[in-house]
């Protein structure tokens, strides 16, 4: 049985293969720069957090719908980075900054609105920013591509949608929205 890992202030490096835990949480103003093999059955963040994942690293969550709460942590995916798989990787509570490639089966916004920044490509089942717990579901900032393949729910959520960007959904439910494209703004109600 894996051991869990509680990381505080400061900034950390994890480098080579196979590093796992039961669970890493991440407390406070912490930085862990992921350039090895990191498996986590549980990821814990907090404010403060981020966890940079970099071209040469690898970060896979472990446990059965692949849900972790970000609490506010930030996750970046640096350019040449892939995080996530098809159906199994799901963040709640995360920014997320994207340079790379994520997969996602699902990224939300629960307890706190959450900062999609976005340069490379994401692929989601599903993205609900509606932020139930505080009505206010974030900011989405997209210079590439994102695709949603089910369905993306927005509540409160301020966009920016970039020049020559794609922002494509089969099913979208939005609702107090204030958008933003290159130098034109709509506002739905």
């Amino acid at each position: 049985d894996k051991g869990s890992i509680t990381l505080y202030e400061g900034e950390y490096k994890l480098v080579g293969e196979g590093y796992e835990a039961k669970a890493l949480t991440l407390v406070g103003s912490v930085t862990l720069y992921v350039e090895g093999a990191l498996s986590v059955s549980t990821l814990i963040g907090s404010s403060g957090a981020t966890i940079v994942l970099d071209q040469k690293g690898s970060l896979k969550i472990l446990e059965a719908d692949g849900q972790s709460q970000g609490n506010g942590a930030r996750l970046v995916v640096k350019s040449g980075a892939k995080f996530g798989e098809p159906d199994d990787y799901k963040l709640v509570d995360y920014d997320l900054e994207n340079y790379g490639e994520v997969i996602l089966s699902g990224y939300r916004s629960k307890n706190h609105a959450v900062e999609l920044i976005n340069y490379g490509t994401i692929k989601a089942t599903n993205i609900n920013m509606t932020a139930e717990n505080s009505g206010n579901g974030g900011r989405i900032e997209n210079h590439c591509k994102i695709n949603v393949e089910a369905g993306l729910s927005l509540y409160n959520v301020g966009m920016f949608l970039g020049a020559s960007t794609l922002l494509e959904a089969r099913y979208m439910d939005a609702k107090e929205i204030e958008c933003e494209i290159d130098t034109k703004k709509i506002t739905v109600c």
